[in-house]
């Protein structure tokens, strides 16, 4: 039987006679020696010795075959009865067993690593002896110490030193323990195929002595295929060893093997025969405890219950597991398997929603991986650890540990993949192919003994044909091999590029975020009119914050069009109003350089079809790097409707003309080249990333166009492109403009809404609404529980779920119903409602679960037609769209020093009575905020003074306060990043003033409208 080919399992009865009875063999002293023995069949021997010879060879035995299996304290019991029962007969050389005793002494003692030193030196005797050490052996055992020491080079330099000993001199037995220890040391590495070649290795070589030692590796290979993804060579490994150590009565092994059968089980979702596996090994372990193996079980056993959302059951497994192994310090990866109480733990605090157990349990299993030097286990915890911190937006934390998986997930890990086969076992397949083909060859000599002529062409016949057979096995399995490769290598790049554009997602919310705050207040310095030379210094942040801004947007949306990720729109628009806001955009910036800046558009270009922003966005690209490079004369942006524009599509030719610098002739085609400007010196006189062309020319592509230059060096240059749009409406234009205001507010009759929002004022205003464009029912909930508390109890049509609450915030909620609750409530659609536009943020919200988003504050339609468009109902609108936009209530132009109502007044469409609502609504709790705020300041609770500021976001908005707002942002960041400024307090203070301020410019204006 060959070890790669495990469909004939069956061994010969005399091997399992042998293995259960032991082969024993005289040594010239007189004492028994075996290989592997049972520790029952050794107990069995002791019952029949009476003399002190027989004692002797006992210990030996127990302590050369079973030494891996008992504690510590067993061990050094039997080492001093050995080495004091020899004193009496000096029948041995008992200086090996000696320096074995005291290593396990000074271990016991925590003086590791001179324990360590002591057992090496103990093999060292033995070697001399000319020992054949079993898979149960010392030097098997020391390689757990090294483990337990965390010292996993120092293993594989010594195992690797004593496999070329042993390879020289001998004896060859014993290179099998040193093929098992270095291939743990890749194993801890997360290098799959190394580690299983290696024990493969080893079972090669204990399959001449040792039937314990081969199978046992046959369960380490099923273990480490199973981590490798190859979930069907796991089992078969697995319970190719399972069945033999069954048969042999080694309860440990089964214990062990019943484990990772469950893991395999639960890999493939059959859960049942998973916690019969494990329950198998827990009933074994009540007759013969083995505290670390119960820990493991128990382990293991929460895991799976975890995955049948069975949370509660899990819990006291996990609890008892953890107390159980921390206890006896259990390492994550022992003999008996691994150990990751931690991260399940993990697991269940994050699906109760307790963030703060879950970091920690997280943390500690990280921790502990860490010191281990695991690295599988390192980049697992990683991953766990970045999708944690983004998911409670602790952006920094979060950010780390993905740097940390990206930049050593591709150098160190193997894809997990069902289709992974070792290299060493291809190598023995090949292996035994060349075995087969070479005895056909020999029979086929035979024959020709006796069949000459017939014997020849016979020969010539089916030496061509096993040859053309064996090229075509050859190139298939070569093709095979191939496609492995490339589909594992896809799946590498696939999974290396999620984390990339997540963690640029993030990086971009981090850089985006103080830019703003920056470029904000650097804004509000320089209208308060600062001096000259202060004005000289703000110009320059104000100008390189512009710039850093620029850089930013340009290498997140040239991520996205590499990644594919820009949907083009097909909508009714007006190209004039386009090409009107790029000139009102960079007119500014053409006046400060003193360039001229020219609009010659074409009056014949009518409404057209397709995507505004992306044209806007190349324009904004073209004419900027124009302006840029352009230090007199002019930039001319040219739009001309073409003479080819036939009944179904437009043409139109974009021209963009300017008198700059030129580009040579030997640099134009790499000047569209990702971070390439046409002069070496362009970045440091002009500033940039050389991606606005790259940017420019793949949208323009997408969009069916190709952008051309002319240009000669300090000529100017022409950036030309020409595009086709089918003919939009007028009518269409004004229907799409008009749905923002007039969207028909009874699509949504009859629906059965849950709110769920902790402030008051929000809850108000989305309820009023929908109440006042709709029949709806609205249920309100002020947190994440009490939302699951209303869906367990009552149905709804869709959620609409706040972001930010306390006790349970939207994101956790929603990842809970969309877990634990069944068909049809776990698929009800949930749309945020955030005040955040981040990408970072909205991309947490798809993540946790959540359909759609509205933006806080809305408009009546933005909700409405945000609901429609989850729950696919045709939005339409009134039929007295033209009639309403005629007489539509021009926006209240009241404004003052603090608030400005002109948002208010068109969200309450000019209805001065609900205006006043809000604003008594604002009135009545500016008191009790301004009273918790000054408690939370002095408690110097800034958790709680974050969720007030952040809570009274939308009122500030709504009142026009754009200038409390920011400075609420600041605050709110400050406490939740503990970073206080030292203007803290005074800000706090002047937050405080703004409030009292409003409060009473509002009352004027409340007292106006009454009179």
């Amino acid at each position: 039987m060959r070890i790669y080919k495990l469909h004939n399992r069956c061994l010969p009865r005399q091997m399992l006679i042998a293995i259960l009875c032991i082969l024993f063999l005289k040594t010239s002293q007189g004492q028994f020696r075996c290989i592997d023995c049972s520790e029952d069949s050794i107990n069995h021997i002791f019952t029949k010795m009476i003399t002190r010879d027989d004692s002797l060879n006992y210990y030996v035995l127990i302590l050369d075959n079973i030494g891996v299996l008992v504690n510590q304290k067993k061990i050094i019991a039997d080492l001093n009865a050995l080495i004091r029962i020899n004193k009496e007969l000096n029948r041995i050389n008992s200086r090996p067993y000696e320096w074995y005793r005291d290593g396990m002494i000074l271990w016991e003692n925590h003086e590791k690593e001179n324990g360590i030193e002591k057992l090496k030196k103990a093999i060292e005797l033995f070697d001399q002896q000319r020992k054949i050490f079993g898979h149960l052996s010392l030097l098997n055992l020391l390689r757990e110490y090294f483990n337990y020491a965390n010292k996993q080079e120092e293993r594989l330099a010594y195992y690797q030193g004593k496999l070329d000993s042993y390879q020289k001199n001998g004896p060859i037995e014993n290179t099998a323990a040193c093929y098992h220890s270095i291939a743990g040391y890749f194993a801890y590495k997360a290098k799959y195929n190394m580690a299983i070649s290696y024990y493969l290795r080893a079972a090669e070589v204990y399959k001449t002595f040792s039937l314990y030692g081969y199978y046992y590796e046959f369960s380490a290979i099923g273990t480490y295929y199973y981590l490798w993804g190859n979930y069907d060579k796991s089992k078969e490994y697995l319970q190719a060893s399972y069945d033999w150590f069954l048969k042999a009565g080694s309860r440990e092994n089964v214990m062990g093997i019943n484990v990772g059968l469950a893991l395999v089980a639960k890999k493939k979702k059959n859960y049942q025969e998973a916690l019969f596996n494990i329950d198998e090994a827990l009933h074994i372990l009540d007759k013969h405890p083995i505290p670390a193996f119960r820990a493991i079980c128990l382990a293991e056993k929460g895991g799976i219950l975890l995955e049948m959302n069975q949370i509660q059951d899990a819990f006291p497994l996990l609890s008892e597991a953890k107390v159980l192994g921390d206890s006896m310090s259990l390492p994550m990866v022992s003999i008996q398997g691994d150990f990751e109480a931690d991260y399940y733990l993990y697991l269940y605090y994050q699906a109760t929603g307790d963030t703060d157990n879950a970091e920690k349990m997280l943390l500690t299993a990280y921790r502990k991986a860490t010191e281990a030097k695991l690295d599988g286990l390192i980049q697992k915890y990683r991953k766990a650890l970045f999708m944690f911190y983004s998911a409670i937006q602790k952006s920094d934390a979060a950010n780390s540990f993905a740097f940390n998986y990206i930049r050593f997930n591709d150098s160190l890990f193997s894809v997990q993949n069902a289709t992974n086969i070792s290299d060493f076992e291809k190598q023995q397949q090949e292996k035994e192919s060349q075995e087969e083909l070479h005895v056909l060859q020999l029979q086929k000599v035979q024959q020709r003994n006796y069949f000459i002529i017939a014997g020849v062409f016979l020969l010539l016949v089916t030496f061509a044909a096993v040859n053309r057979l064996q090229f075509m096995r050859k190139t298939k399995k070569q093709l095979e091999e191939k496609n492995v490769l490339i589909e594992n290598e896809k799946l590498r790049a696939e999974q290396s590029e999620r984390f990339k554009q997540q963690f640029l997602a993030n990086m971009s919310h981090e850089i985006r975020t103080p830019m703003n705050a920056v470029m904000g207040m650097t804004g509000l310095l320089i209208d308060k009119n600062p001096r000259d030379d202060q004005m000289h210094y703000l110009d320059g942040i104000r100008k390189s914050s512009e710039t850093l801004l620029h850089i930013i947007n340009d290498i997140l949306d040239l991520s996205k069009v590499e990644a594919g990720k820009i949907e083009l729109e097909q909508i009714d628009f007006s190209l004039h109003e386009v090409v009107a806001q790029v000139e009102q955009m960079l007119l500014q910036k053409a006046e400060e350089s003193g360039i001229k800046l020219i609009v010659e558009m074409d009056k014949n270009i009518p409404i057209l079809m397709g995507d505004p922003v992306r044209i806007f966005q190349v324009l904004m690209n073209l004419v900027g790097n124009s302006l840029k490079f352009t230090e007199e004369g002019y930039v001319k942006i040219s739009v001309k409707k073409l003479q080819e524009s036939d009944n179904s599509n437009v043409a139109i030719r974009f021209s963009i003309i300017d008198t700059g610098i030129g580009i040579p002739k030997d640099k134009i085609d790499s000047i569209f080249e990702k971070f390439s400007q046409a002069h070496a010196s362009d970045t440091r006189k002009y500033g940039g990333t050389g991606l606005g062309l790259s940017i420019s020319k793949q949208l323009i592509e997408l969009l069916g166009g190709t952008l051309n230059v002319e240009s000669e060096d300090g000529t100017g240059s022409i950036f030309s492109f020409q595009l086709k749009f089918k003919e939009g409406s007028a009518e269409g234009l004004q229907l799409r403009l008009l749905q923002d205001e007039n969207v028909d507010g009874s699509i949504l009759n009859g629906l059965n809404i849950l709110l769920v929002d902790d402030n008051d004022y929000n809850l108000i205003v989305a309820s009023d609404s929908l109440q006042l464009k709709a029949s709806v029912q609205i249920t309100k909930a002020r947190n994440g529980r009490e939302a699951i508390e209303q869906l367990r109890q009552n149905d709804f049509d869709v959620i609409l779920m706040d972001v930010q609450m306390p006790e349970m915030n939207g994101l956790d909620a929603t990842r809970f119903i969309r877990k634990h609750f069944d068909s049809p409530k776990c698929n009800i659609p949930i749309i945020a409602l955030t005040a955040s536009v981040l990408r970072t943020d909205l991309d947490r919200c798809n993540q946790a679960g959540m359909n759609a988003y509205i933006s806080k504050p809305f408009k009546s339609a933005q909700l409405i037609k945000g609901i429609a468009k989850t729950l696919n109902i045709q939005i339409r609108t009134t039929s007295d769209d033209l009639r309403r936009q005629q007489v539509y209530v021009k926006p209240l132009s009241q404004k003052s020093g603090i608030t400005n109502l002109n948002y208010l007044s068109t969200f309450c469409e000019g209805d001065k009575e609900r205006m006043k609502k809000y604003i008594r609504m604002f009135i009545e709790s500016a008191d009790g905020f301004i009273h918790k705020t000054e408690m939370a300041l002095l408690k110097k609770d800034y958790i709680e003074l974050a969720d007030l500021v952040h809570s009274y976001k939308t009122k500030w908005i709504m009142m026009g306060m754009n200038e409390t707002k920011e400075m609420a942002n600041q605050i709110e960041k400050q406490c939740r990043e503990q970073s206080l400024g030292l203007t803290f307090n005074e800000d706090i203070a002047i937050l405080i003033e703004h409030i009292r301020l409003a409060t009473w410019e509002l009352s004027l204006f409340c007292e106006a409208e009454n009179n």
